[in-house]
């Protein structure tokens, strides 16, 4: 059987790649296994298992690190159960969870990353550049989303304002 790399050499090495996504088999001949670090120059031995655990355990710990389970070192809520729930447990989750708050924030806020907020009742209409830069913004996120119909009505209502700031303006 011919080496699956460079295809010349007899190959007298079989490797079985087992992963998440399932095994993969190569036949490598000792040129090409020497090659790839899987045995050491000149050593004549078939396997080298400092090679093995270099090549082997950084997978198995990529895959482990990606299944643990955040947990908040105060409150004790996991990163499942908080996500969902859509609510930090104390304050000290927002450290804890720091690297997945972009996640959170996309499930809870629907997608927007960044809070354009809201107003009080009690101050009335937002005053019309703040409306238009929160509609700028909405529209932002809206062509961001491929949310074109959404897109196409903030873009009448971005004119429509303007319109009326220029008639303002005018009359002034």
């Amino acid at each position: 059987m011919l080496c699956d790399v460079c295809k010349k050499n007899e190959a007298h090495i079989h490797i079985v790649d087992v992963t998440p996504n399932g095994k993969r088999e190569r036949n490598l001949c000792e040129k090409c296994a020497e090659a790839e670090g899987l045995i050491d120059e000149g050593d004549g031995s078939p396997f080298s298992f400092a090679n093995f655990l270099k090549n082997v355990l950084p997978a198995a710990f990529e895959e482990a690190i990606e299944n643990m389970e955040y947990v908040c070192p105060n409150c004790g809520i996991s990163y499942g159960e908080m996500k969902h729930e859509g609510k930090f447990g104390c304050p000290a989750c927002y450290t804890a969870f720091k690297d997945k708050l972009p996640e959170v924030l996309k499930i809870v806020q629907g997608k927007n990353e960044s809070h354009i907020g809201k107003s009080p009742k009690s101050l009335g209409a937002l005053p019309p550049q703040k409306e238009l830069a929160k509609l700028r913004k909405s529209l932002e996120i809206a062509v961001n989303e491929e949310a074109y119909e959404r897109a196409a009505g903030l873009r009448d209502k971005i004119k429509e304002l303007e319109r009326k700031v220029g008639k303002k303006r005018a009359n002034s």
